[in-house]
């Protein structure tokens, strides 16, 4: 009877550790952001990634301006980088900003992503900025 137990307690302490767990990689993190800026590797993620959530904490120090940021994907190996439908942040202006997007229902990210910064404007623009991945990992059994 003991083993049966002990081997039940082990079956569920097992099946736990490859639960779904909550996992953050951050994509792009810069300081005195003046110009168009990009990760050019960007980042590749696991396979078994789900339910992603993109944020952005931008902080406008400067100029008068525009930070625009989008997220693009590509599949591993590629330097060809293509802009994902929906996943474009709200502008940052001459405020400081803290902004999520979401991929909409039916987009399949490729594994790769990487987040791509437009600076626009006059006057010496200058931000810092920081864009994280939100997603589900869930280990494979």
């Amino acid at each position: 009877m003991r083993h049966l137990i002990f081997l039940a307690l082990f079956v569920v302490l097992v099946s736990d550790v490859h639960a779904a767990s909550g996992r953050v990689s951050q994509i792009f993190s810069d300081a005195a952001i003046t110009a168009d800026d990009t990760d050019a590797d960007g980042i590749c993620l696991p396979d078994a990634a789900t339910d992603f959530i993109f944020s952005l904490d931008a902080t406008f120090n400067s100029g008068t301006s525009t930070l625009d940021v989008k997220i693009q994907h590509a599949a591993l190996g590629s330097d060809d980088w293509i802009d994902v439908s929906g996943l474009t942040f709200t502008q940052v202006t001459t405020a400081s900003a803290f902004h999520t997007v979401n991929p909409a229902a039916g987009v399949n990210l490729l594994p790769c992503i990487r987040a791509y910064i437009d600076v626009g404007g006059a006057g010496s623009p200058n931000y810092d900025a920081v864009v994280k991945a939100h997603y589900r990992y869930t280990a494979e059994r």
